[in-house]
């Protein structure tokens, strides 16, 4: 079947690989219809390739084409939406399993980890909370078992989450094949599988919550009930997929900033009711946040993009202001951003399959739209086209998507 590789730095190509087969009683192949473009393969993109060999991909929606012999909840033919992050039998309850490396973070003790964590790195997401050597605050690197469970060693784990007996959770594109490919092998179809309504008009909306919105909507609903000042740093497809989230759920926040280098994507966070400011070089981006936020101290900072670019908002947050990362993924400028002095970051984690069931139904309702999310469609021969302009700030690219 075809699939996607990395030749280096910035370059994708169609590659040959053999069809995924049923390896686990409770395996679904899914043929891939529509995958996004996101922060993890960004990365991967930009070079260097961390996991080369690994198919690219995260959550997808594609169709069923084969079941094994313990699935009950799901038929032939059914269209379904595949997460970023996905339940899976542990090397030790398995001894069938087949991937490409090790499924899971949570299946290497944290004592054992040393060596794994130094070679990934940001990929295993980092916490605020740790200061660097010689006391300079930044990101530090959190224990990878912490976020491979769906969140930071700052914060419990997600409410309503339970880890299955025998079972770690694997990450799409780094722990198993991913969806930048013509099919997928999904362990426990049952656990992660959703099936989604409406699929002729919902298909590519669905892509979207795969890909980026359900683990948005996670940091919307931890911050829906907040009553203070909210600013947002990044506004790509994350960051307004946060809005559209928050929109949705009718916060009762008293104001909602967003900051960006680019100027449609301002607008966009505009048309989602926030106050923006753009950070632009060479600007004194200090004194204009300043005088917009006239004395205002952000209670929540959501940040969906990290780096010095994006560093100024982070220095107007409250003493005792939440700071939530959006993606853990996104951190590889990350390095150069510091937080005030007592404050921590924190993960939200990722989807569980009732948030994407809850997303899934917001779009079938209308509640939300995420439509004008979607800038670019490419067919999956065109994928270095595809990952370039993803890449992009400056051509207007938001959420692209790939067709196998």
């Amino acid at each position: 079947m075809h699939a996607l590789a990395f030749d280096g730095p910035r370059r994708v190509r169609v590659t040959d690989v053999s069809k995924p087969t049923l390896v686990e009683p409770g395996d679904v192949l899914v043929r891939v219809t529509t995958a996004g473009i996101g922060l993890v393969e960004l990365e991967r993109y930009a070079g260097p390739d961390r996991w080369p060999g690994v198919t690219p991909g995260s959550g997808c929606v594609g169709v069923v084409e084969a079941i094994s012999t313990a699935v009950r909840s799901l038929r032939l033919d059914d269209v379904v939406l595949v997460p970023p992050a996905v339940w899976a039998p542990s090397p030790r309850s398995s001894p069938n399993r087949q991937s490409p490396r090790a499924v899971g973070d949570e299946a290497c003790p944290k004592p054992a980890c040393p060596e794994r964590s130094q070679r990934e790195g940001v990929a295993e997401g980092r916490s605020f909370s740790s200061p660097r050597p010689g006391g300079e605050r930044g990101l530090s690197r959190a224990e990878p078992r912490d976020l491979a469970e769906g969140r930071s060693f700052s914060s419990p784990r997600p409410a309503g989450e339970r880890v299955a007996e025998g079972r770690v959770r694997a990450v799409l594109g780094r722990d198993l094949p991913g969806s930048h490919a013509g099919w997928i092998r999904v362990p426990e179809g049952d656990l992660n599988l959703v099936s989604v309504p409406d699929p002729a008009n919902l298909e590519a909306q669905a892509a979207v919550v795969a890909t980026t919105y359900a683990s948005a909507a996670r940091a919307a609903d931890a911050v829906a009930h907040a009553s203070g000042a909210i600013g947002l740093i990044g506004c790509d497809v994350a960051g307004l997929a946060f809005l559209a989230a928050l929109l949705a759920r009718r916060s009762n926040i008293s104001a909602l900033f967003a900051f960006d280098p680019v100027p449609g994507r301002l607008l966009m966070a505009r048309r989602h009711g926030a106050t923006t400011i753009a950070l632009k070089p060479g600007v004194d981006t200090l004194a204009i946040i300043k005088s917009k936020l006239d004395g205002t101290r952000f209670d929540t900072i959501v940040i969906s993009h990290a780096g010095r670019a994006m560093q100024d908002p982070v220095r107007f947050a409250g003493a005792h202001a939440r700071v939530l990362l959006l993606d853990p993924r996104d951190i590889a400028n990350a390095d150069d951003m510091e937080l005030p002095e007592g404050l921590r970051g924190e993960w939200p984690g990722w989807p569980t399959a009732l948030d994407i069931a809850r997303c899934l139904e917001e779009i079938s309702t209308g509640t939300v739209d995420l439509l004008p999310l979607i800038s670019h469609v490419f067919p999956m021969a065109e994928a270095q086209a595809a990952y370039e302009l993803a890449s992009s700030t400056g051509q207007g690219a938001i959420q692209v998507l790939l067709k196998p």
